[in-house]
C-alpha cells in the first residue's frame, strides 16, 4: 500500500505521502483550518471529499478547505510524493491531527524527529529507501498516533 511517513523538526509536524504507480490516498480525517499540500513529486488527481479532482504535476501547491477530507491518486503511471505541514505551536491544528492530548504533549516536548532522514545525491530522502509500498490507503488519526508513537520510543 501506499507508504506515509511523520517528521517532525523544532517548529512542524509533517506528513509525507508516498504514492506507487496508480495508487490514493485519503484522509479520513478533517482539519478546522485550511492547509497546503505541496507535491513534490509525480502527476496526481488531487481534491477532497467536497470538490472535484484537479490535475497537479509537480512540483505544485494545492489548498484544502478547512472540515474537507484529502483525496489523492497517482496517475499517468508515475510515482508521487506529497507532503502536509502544521506548525507545532497551531494548537487546534495539532489537536485535529493527534487528538490524544497525553500523546500530543509527548510529541511537542520531545527531542524526536520520529523519522530519521538522509540526505543524497544533493536531496533528501526518506529513511533508507524510498518505499513507496503497493495499494490504496486510507489514513486516520489513529494511524497518525501510532506512527508517532513508534517513532518516539
Amino acid at each position: 500500500m501506499a507508504n506515509i511517513k511523520v517528521y517532525k523538526d523544532d517548529h512542524s509536524f509533517h506528513i509525507f505521502n508516498l504514492l506507487d504507480y496508480n495508487e490514493s490516498i485519503s484522509y479520513d480525517f478533517v482539519l478546522s483550518k485550511a492547509y497546503s499540500v505541496v507535491l513534490g513529486k509525480g502527476i496526481v488527481n488531487i481534491g477532497t471529499d467536497k470538490t472535484s479532482s484537479n490535475k497537479l504535476e509537480a512540483i505544485g501547491l494545492h489548498n484544502i478547505s478547512a472540515g474537507e477530507k484529502l483525496n489523492c491518486a497517482s496517475i499517468e503511471n508515475t510515482r508521487a510524493s506529497f507532503v502536509v505541514s502544521v506548525l507545532l505551536d497551531d494548537a487546534s491544528m495539532m489537536s485535529d491531527l493527534v487528538p490524544n492530548g497525553s500523546l500530543l504533549s509527548q510529541l511537542i516536548s520531545s527531542s524526536s524527529h520520529l523519522t530519521p532522514f538522509e540526505y543524497e545525491d544533493y536531496a533528501y530522502k526518506i529513511g533508507p529507501t524510498e518505499n513507496y509500498g503497493s495499494g490504496n490507503v486510507i489514513l486516520t488519526t489513529d494511524d497518525i498516533g501510532t506512527k508517532i508513537t513508534e517513532g518516539l520510543v
